[in-house]
């Protein structure tokens, strides 16, 4: 669980171009973005404080496949 500053760490096999995509519960959309990354260990950096206390899946996608991982704001 957060209080809404999110950090995602992960490794990267080159640079590439992924985009996320934030939902609530309900499945309504918050958020729609790309992020850079490099080669190597990567941090992600999301700044939730605004956000109602909730659960929310970040949807990471890089082309071909996608992950998604649960947000849970206290």
């Amino acid at each position: 669980p957060s209080t809404g500053r999110v950090q995602l760490h992960f490794v990267s096999g080159g640079v590439e171009s992924l985009k996320m995509k934030l939902f609530d519960i309900r499945g309504k959309q918050f958020f729609e973005g790309t992020y850079e990354t490099q080669l190597g260990k990567n941090v992600l950096n999301l700044d939730m404080q605004e956000f109602a206390k909730g659960i929310y899946f970040l949807r990471i996608a890089d082309g071909n496949s996608w992950v998604d991982k649960k947000i849970v704001l206290r």
